[in-house]
């Protein structure tokens, strides 16, 4: 007879949580008899040694290594089943952590489950899995019953019961899966399969290229392939909608006149209200006539709004030439902006009072009637500070004010827990914005050059390429040594034009993007941009680590320091904004050939926060070049120009599309960083990429993927 005891273990000897004890009154024929039938029975499973020296040779090689890698591949199974039951990324992240935190303790106990439990008396993994919802993992959660249902779980995994990835498509109904099947089965598979090469087809830059693979035989596949799928018609954006776009852009300027006229009768009459009542000549009809008046004022205003919002107001920055006189005067209008922004922060650390009202006479207005109650070490603004026009330091207090009404608010959802409001440093980010109201700003033409000119400031230089009218505030931007202003304009849709085609996307960092249609082809956006951002970033880090040298360097006189450093910091700069304008440049014309060739665009969410790692020597580069590339900035101006011209993008998730197989859709647990998908169970190989945007448009379409609106 063979019993099992708990046992603790140690540092040394990490081994399971039970150990086989022979009992005194058994034989040691029966007790290896008995071992010899549990093997035979269970081959895969290696039972424990009651010897120590045994049982760390076993551990150390032979069985033990292959039920090592076993347990790897089912718990990355286990992550994907519960990927595929709950919808909630916050819950999956949370099973993911009680996953690393107690990886041993599992598989000690799955390993156990699955060899002395029969297979009759195991719990099925279905309704385990429903039993681990989200309201069951809350702060109090029981972990040790939440590792009983994981291991049960895992058990099965282990036994080869749940071992197949297929689960993802089996939520789907059986007619639209088969359906799917026929969209984008076979032929794009073997298309995938076969290879091919891709070729050039733009007319950029040689850094820049986008390259395409088009399959041997015409791939006869549109949008209207999809319209079986309930949702693919609502990506859509119809000829309808842009068209009111169009023409509500189209009445602009009698939009506004009406508004003026408006805003001039609803005046006239409230000041008629006001004398006659003053006069006693004031009746109940004309009480009456006033209010139905006043109500057809406001209902067409609110027509007039809902009309406004349908334009496109976009914000177009345009570069300064500032003369020497001119930086002076911009450089003081920013250090008193910096300085009042600075003031509010302080305020609101001992009062809380964020208010734009209160803060603006306590640190703007010159003259004021209120008596104000200032803190200690803070009072009045110095004589100094009304040099600069006060529409720019109020315009500075309601930006304090958005921002922390905006982390406030963050706070109540939960996004963060806490925040600090820091102060301006011109030392740690020199770089800094401020505001002038759009009655204050105005852009002229003497001949050949355009000049801005705002308060106590005229005729800047400003390149635009026609006049450009100012109607609401601007932005005065101060970056890389250089000066930019920002002005909101509002934009015209252009014709609406419909080619029925759709593409998916699978961002990555040695091909900026990775698309393939529904005609299936393969496009591969930016493949050569880490070679030139890299040459460019090399010079960038060279222009630092020389700043750094430059000062205190012994047997050179300051005014020679002095000289270096600028030069250097000079190329800095300079470095800086070529590698801003590389990114720039590559984000415009990918946007540029996806709009003008494809009506959807389906683009997953490139979550490159979780993807940096911490900072040392080997992660550095990898982290400055998943950063630099700004795959969020992307996404936004994809959404803006696709609303623009009348297209789509689909914001989507991209979980497990790069480690599942395009033909058989089992999970890949050992891909790896490998640029080829090679599917360990099937004879399938195809690019990384490639093989990701196939998933993406195949689970996308078919509605088991999450889609963000």
């Amino acid at each position: 007879m063979v019993t099992k005891r708990p046992r603790s273990p140690t540092e040394d000897d990490p081994g399971p949580h039970w150990e086989v004890v022979p009992d005194s009154r058994e034989s040691g024929e029966e007790l290896a008899r008995s071992s010899t039938e549990t093997t035979r029975r269970r081959p895969d499973i290696v039972t424990a040694s009651t010897g120590t020296q045994e049982h760390e040779e076993s551990r150390s090689s032979g069985p033990w290594v292959a039920i090592k890698h076993r347990l790897r591949d089912a718990i990355g199974l286990l992550r994907a089943l519960f990927f595929i039951q709950i919808e909630d990324e916050r819950v999956c992240l949370r099973l993911r952590c009680i996953l690393q935190y107690h990886t041993r303790t599992l598989s000690w106990m799955a390993l156990l489950r699955s060899a002395t439990v029969l297979e009759t008396t195991l719990p099925g993994p279905l309704p385990d899995l429903q039993a681990c919802m989200p309201q069951t993992l809350e702060e109090d959660v029981n972990v040790s019953d939440l590792l009983a249902v994981l291991s049960t779980i895992l058990a099965h995994i282990l036994r080869g019961d749940v071992s197949e990835y297929r689960s993802l498509v089996d939520k789907l109904a059986p007619g639209r899966l088969l359906m799917l099947e026929r969209l984008l089965g076979t032929v794009y598979t073997d298309e995938l399969s076969r290879g091919g090469t891709l070729r050039d087809v733009d007319g950029f830059r040689s850094w820049f290229t986008v390259r395409k693979r088009t399959p041997e035989q015409p791939i006869n596949r549109s949008l209207e392939n999809l319209q079986e799928f309930p949702h693919v018609p609502d990506w859509i954006v119809t000829e309808r909608d842009h068209t009111v776009r169009r023409e509500a852009f189209a009445m602009k300027s009698e939009r506004d006149q009406e508004t003026t006229e408006l805003i001039a009768l609803q005046m006239n009459l409230t000041q008629e209200r006001a004398e006659r009542q003053d006069h006693s000549a004031w009746s109940t009809d004309d009480e009456q006539g006033y209010e139905r008046e006043m109500e057809e004022i406001k209902v067409r205003n609110k027509t007039l709004l809902a009309e406004k919002k349908l334009l496109f107001l976009r914000t177009r920055k345009y570069c300064l030439f500032p003369t020497r006189s001119q930086q002076k005067t911009l450089r003081q209008f920013m250090g008193t902006c910096r300085w009042t922004y600075n003031q509010a922060v302080a305020h609101y650390r001992k009062t809380n009072d964020f208010n734009a009202i209160n803060l603006t006479a306590h640190y703007v207005t010159k003259n004021t009637r209120k008596t104000l109650a200032y803190l200690q070490s803070m009072g009045r603004p110095p004589e100094w500070a009304h040099d600069t026009p006060a529409s720019m330091r109020g315009n500075v207090i309601r930006t304090f004010q958005t921002n922390v009404k905006s982390v406030l608010s963050n706070v109540t959802n939960g996004s963060i827990k806490k925040f600090k409001i820091q102060f301006s440093s011109k030392k740690r980010s020199p770089d800094f914005t401020f505001s002038e109201g759009g009655r204050y700003a105005k852009i002229k033409q003497n001949g050949s050059e355009f000049y801005l000119s705002i308060s106590k400031l005229k005729n800047i230089r400003v390149k635009v390429d026609v006049l450009k009218e100012i109607s609401s505030e601007i932005d005065i931007l101060y970056s890389n040594g250089f000066w930019y202003v920002a002005i909101p304009q509002t934009v015209e849709p252009d014709p609406y034009e419909y080619r029925k085609s759709c593409i998916a996307l699978d961002p990555g960092m040695k091909a900026f993007m990775t698309g393939m249609d529904l005609e299936g082809n393969v496009l591969e956006f930016g493949r050569g941009n880490k070679t030139r951002l890299k040459a460019v970033r090399g010079r960038l880090d060279a222009a630092q680590s020389a700043m750094a040298t430059f000062k205190n360097q012994k047997g050179k006189s300051k005014r020679w320091q002095y000289r270096a450093y600028v030069r250097t910091k000079r190329t800095f700069l300079s470095c800086t904004a070529k590698l801003k304008n590389l990114v720039k440049d590559l984000h415009f014309k990918t946007c540029a050939y996806l709009i003008e060739h494809y009506d959807v665009i389906l683009l997953p969410i490139f979550k490159t926060k979780d993807m940096v790692k911490k900072s040392s020597a080997r992660t550095h580069g990898f982290n400055t070049s998943i950063l630099s590339l700004n795959h969020f900035k992307f996404r936004q101006l994809l959404q803006a120009k696709c609303e623009v011209r009348g297209k789509s993008t689909v914001v989507c998730s991209e979980m497990y599309t790069s480690r599942t197989c395009g033909q058989c859709y089992r999970l890949h647990v050992k891909l790896g960083s490998n640029d080829v998908f090679a599917c360990p169970r099937c004879d399938y190989r195809a690019g990384r990429d490639a093989n990701a945007a196939l998933n993406i448009m195949r689970y996308v379409c078919a509605g088991s993927l999450q889609v963000f609106i």
